[in-house]
């Protein structure tokens, strides 16, 4: 899912969409900016709304687009693996003896 906002300067109200990513470019591309090199991928994201509810939009337009992947907080993504390991930690072992062994 995609949050877009929308800037105009006809209308001083940020307007927001929810939209789609339909394409991902399998590579990334490179921009040299003031001698640092930007590293990016290319989106193609489509919009949930009909076409009526776009008509004002312009070529030029400030849009802000935000990629929702989830609702974990960065602090929960690198503190899962410790996480992990402290429950295995805290469980009991299983027991692997087979059963037709004496």
């Amino acid at each position: 899912a995609v949050k877009l906002d929308v800037q105009s300067i006809i209308q001083p109200k940020i307007k927001s969409y929810n939209a789609t990513i339909d394409n991902i470019s399998p590579d990334s591309y490179e921009e040299n900016t003031g001698g640092t090199i930007q590293r990016y991928y290319k989106v193609i994201i489509a919009f949930d709304v009909n076409e009526d509810d776009l008509r004002w939009l312009k070529p030029g337009m400030t849009v802000d687009a935000s990629v929702i992947t989830g609702k974990h907080s960065i602090m929960e993504y690198l503190l899962s693996p410790l996480m992990k390991g402290v429950d295995k930690a805290f469980s009991e072992p299983v027991n692997t003896k087979r059963l037709d062994t004496p």
